[in-house]
């Protein structure tokens, strides 16, 4: 029963990842969408997360709000 109880926790785990906001990936990393995501998760994976709050197109007036309430997310198992 514990092995079914194990492997069933194991089975649902979920993972860690980030929310990112696809406006607030530079275009200066690349002309196309998934070529900037590459090189941004690189950037991440280096431990630099890059965004830019002033580029054109996010906002009405062009200059969006810098927006500080990125976190990631965790849905692993802890011992």
């Amino acid at each position: 029963m514990l092995i079914y109880y194990r492997d069933n926790l194991i089975a649902n785990s979920g993972t860690s990842g980030t929310i990112m906001d696809m406006s607030l990936i530079p275009t200066n990393l690349g002309v196309q969408w998934p070529e900037r995501v590459q090189k941004w998760l690189a950037y991440k994976k280096a431990g630099i997360e890059w965004i830019d709050t002033t580029q054109e197109g996010r906002n009405d007036n062009g200059n969006a709000p810098i927006n500080t309430i990125f976190n990631g997310f965790d849905d692993t198992l802890k011992a």
